[in-house]
């Protein structure tokens, strides 16, 4: 698993393998993440046009969030694969500072 891009405190990217996924930061006072795999379609429009197709796309999500609630996959952020994508992700961008 790798974060592919990331926009921070809006959307996360990730890959692995062929698959691809999308982790929306969502609510209000109460901030969730809603997390889901991405169809070939929804990653192929995402990689054309980085970072403004995800950014316009993480906006879908947030105003149809039930549509997108049906594909989360719970415990996705906790999964040691993720957590080390994230890692890696960040300490990537602590050394380009």
């Amino acid at each position: 698993m790798e974060i592919v891009a990331q926009s921070d405190y809006n959307w996360s990217l990730l890959a692995d393998a062929d698959l691809s996924y999308f982790s929306v930061l969502c609510g209000g006072v109460a901030m969730y993440a809603l997390e889901f795999q991405l169809t070939e379609e929804e990653a192929s429009k995402l990689r054309s046009d980085m970072p403004r197709a995800a950014d316009d796309f993480a906006n879908k999500v947030r105003q149809n969030e039930s549509t997108y609630r049906a594909r989360q996959i719970p415990g996705f952020s906790t999964r040691e694969d993720v957590r080390l994508a994230g890692l890696r992700w960040r300490k990537a961008r602590r050394l380009e500072a």
